[in-house]
């Protein structure tokens, strides 16, 4: 357990560091993540001619991909337009709604429940909230915040958390 923990924590700081060039890039949000897609997709597609796995794409669930590759870039879109529109900080408060989302959506699909205090997801999905909530309180000194962002960063959350 104590593995897998440290493990998460390694992904979270790579998956957190991979947006951060949007914010020198002048690219627009559909461009910018073709882009990171096809970062995605080059090693992807070496990876399966140098170590050919082919049972891989003759399984039925493989199809299962290009669905979550959908959303994955749906998702991918709009949480880069509600960083073009809130910053990086405010709309990845509610995009890390994708967390409580992904592991309440285990529970159920996956019957997580039976090893699994409900009460704890039920807690992180308020409290990401809640902090979401917190950081989109606009400062007098500030711009007027833009509530499509807002919108965009919880629905991108929404997507990416359904992926898991």
């Amino acid at each position: 357990m104590a593995t897998g923990i440290i493990y998460a924590f390694i992904v979270s700081v790579f998956f957190s560091l991979y947006l951060i060039p949007r914010k020198f890039s002048k690219q627009t949000p559909a461009v910018y993540t073709m882009f990171m897609g096809m970062g995605f997709f080059i090693p992807s597609v070496l990876y399966a001619i140098l170590l050919p796995s082919y049972t891989v794409l003759f399984n039925p669930i493989f199809f299962l991909s290009v669905f979550v590759g959908i959303t994955w870039m749906t998702a991918s879109i709009l949480f880069v337009t509600a960083i073009d529109k809130l910053g990086l900080s405010r709309s990845n408060q509610w995009k890390n709604i994708q967390g409580p989302v992904g592991a309440g959506l285990s529970l159920v699909i996956l019957s997580e429940y039976q090893t699994t205090n409900t009460l704890y997801i039920i807690i992180a999905i308020g409290a990401i909230f809640v902090s979401a909530a917190l950081f989109s309180i606009k400062k007098k000194s500030e711009k007027v915040i833009d509530k499509n962002g807002i919108w965009y960063a919880l629905i991108a959350g929404l997507l990416f958390g359904s992926n898991s």
